[in-house]
C-alpha cells in the first residue's frame, strides 16, 4: 500500500511521536472548518494566523519532541523558533540542558542563546517560514494522490531542521523543505495573508479568550 496525501490535518501529540507524526497525520486525519479571513486588511494574530498554524502545523509541532523543537502552538513558541538538536536521542551520553517553553528561557533573545534561531524572519535571506510554506506552493502535492518517491516516513525519519540561510538555497534536495510534510498546503489566500503578516513584522500580541468561572474551576480541581 502506498500512502496518499490527506486533505486535512489531524490531532494527536503522543501517538504522532510513537508511530510517526507524518504517517499518523496521512492516515488519521479529522476534517477541520477553514479559517475564514476578515474583510479588512488588518492582520490579526489570534484571529487569521494562529487558526493557521492549528489547522496545518500543530499536528506535528506542538510537543516537547516537535520536529526542530519548533512550537506552534503558542506566540511563544513563534517567537522561540527552531533548534538542530532532537529532544530525545538515544546515542546522547551526556545530559543536556532542557528547551521546555516557559520554563528554561524566556524572551527570544535568551532562545537565541540557547542555540535556536527564528522563523520569522532572517538577514540576508527569506524568512524561515515564508520559505518552507512556498517551498510547498511550487511543488504540491495532490490530494488524495500516492506521495511521490522519496519522501521519507516513519518513525525513524531524520528531520533536516534548515536555518533560514540553508533553507534559502537552491538545492533540490530542500523541495522535501516544503510544509506542511507530505501534506497538500496552503491555499493561495491563506499563504499570501501569511506572507503579509511576515512582512508587517510577524506581530503575535493578540488578546486571549477570557477564562470563566467555571473553567477556572476545573483548571483548580485538576491541578489539585
Amino acid at each position: 500500500m502506498r500512502l496518499v496525501a490527506a486533505g486535512a490535518t489531524c490531532l494527536s501529540c503522543d501517538y504522532a511521536r510513537v508511530v510517526g507524526t507524518v504517517l499518523l497525520c496521512a492516515l488519521l486525519t479529522l476534517t477541520l472548518p477553514r479559517h475564514v479571513f476578515a474583510d479588512d486588511a488588518a492582520i490579526d494574530y489570534g484571529k487569521d494566523i494562529q487558526p493557521l498554524f492549528d489547522y496545518y502545523c500543530v499536528a506535528c509541532h506542538a510537543c516537547f519532541d516537535a520536529p526542530c523543537q519548533l512550537d506552534l502552538t503558542h506566540p511563544a513558541g513563534v517567537g522561540r523558533g527552531a533548534n538542530k538538536l532532537p529532544v530525545y536521542d538515544g546515542m546522547r551520553l551526556e545530559a543536556a540542558q532542557p528547551t521546555r517553553l516557559f520554563i528554561d528561557a524566556r524572551g527570544e533573545q535568551a532562545w537565541r542563546e540557547r542555540g535556536f534561531f527564528p522563523i520569522t524572519r532572517a538577514d540576508g535571506a527569506p524568512a524561515l517560514l515564508r520559505r518552507v510554506l512556498e517551498l510547498k506552493a511550487e511543488h504540491p502535492l495532490a490530494a488524495n494522490q500516492p506521495l511521490p518517491d522519496g519522501i521519507e516516513l516513519g518513525i525513524g525519519r531524520i528531520n533536516q531542521c534548515a536555518t533560514p540561510e540553508e533553507a534559502a538555497q537552491d538545492d533540490v534536495d530542500h523541495v522535501q523543505l516544503g510544509m506542511p510534510f507530505a501534506l497538500p498546503g496552503m491555499r493561495a489566500a491563506e499563504l499570501q495573508r501569511v506572507r503579509d503578516w511576515l512582512d508587517q513584522g510577524a506581530r503575535t500580541t493578540f488578546e486571549p479568550p477570557a477564562i470563566s468561572a467555571s473553567e477556572r474551576r476545573q483548571v483548580h480541581q485538576w491541578e489539585a
